[in-house]
């Protein structure tokens, strides 16, 4: 995707996510510098520190400030209120995982190899707490999808994309667009169910047993 697009996109769910508190910064036409962004940085990532391992209901503005080592009033300064500050973590969760999805690099090997890699790559995109963060928002933000269209076609896009770039990956690995397209949603639903697994119960667990798995599983279907 375009940077521009994406920029656009992000700043779209970033607005819809909002509340009706406008971030100080903008509301000053103030223009960010390398310290204010290293400050969002600190506060994003301790956000989807705080929400990938407590949950979303328990992560209190109050609670994130403490993490990241700030007042109540920085969150203010960059975020306006919680719900900008979601929309900020929504954002660059999707960041990384469009990055780690565009670097995998697969290598030589047998099938199975090169699908293992693509898969232990999707599981470290997918196991980090930006990408845990923004899959439990979207959870618990669903329900305003019904009620905003325009979130809803949002959102759509947003798993197009997803799946465009898991394809992407696969298709390195198996060197066949029609067999990738075809493994690309068994490949994130397994993705996402791992990750799912680690909100519910949170651990250390690896699922190395059930990469193993999905990988027998994706190359026996591309060798049928």
């Amino acid at each position: 995707m375009p940077p521009a697009r994406r920029r656009e996109r992000g700043e779209t769910e970033r607005r819809r996510l909002e509340g009706r508190v406008e971030p100080a910064q903008r509301r000053q036409g103030r223009r960010p510098t390398a310290q204010s962004e290293r400050t969002r940085h600190k506060v994003i990532q301790a956000a989807a520190v705080c929400i990938a391992e407590e949950g979303l209901a328990a992560a209190h503005t109050n609670r994130i400030a403490e993490r990241a080592g700030v007042s109540w009033g920085v969150l203010q300064y960059h975020f306006g209120d919680k719900a900008g500050l979601l929309g900020a973590v929504l954002e660059r969760g999707f960041e990384e995982l469009e990055r780690g999805f565009r670097e995998v690099e697969v290598g030589g090997g047998t099938l199975r190899a090169r699908l293992s890699a693509v898969v232990d790559a999707g599981w470290q995109i997918f196991r980090s707490p930006l990408a845990r963060a923004g899959n439990e928002i979207l959870v618990h933000t669903r329900a305003e999808s019904l009620d905003d269209p325009d979130r809803a076609r949002l959102l759509e896009a947003m798993t197009r994309d997803l799946a465009q770039l898991a394809r992407g990956a696969l298709r390195k690995a198996i060197g066949d667009a029609r067999l990738a397209r075809q493994l690309e949603g068994t490949f994130l639903s397994a993705l996402r169910g791992f990750s799912l697994a680690l909100m519910m119960t949170p651990s250390n667990y690896d699922f190395a047993r059930e990469r193993r798995a999905l990988v027998e599983m994706l190359a026996r279907y591309v060798e049928a």
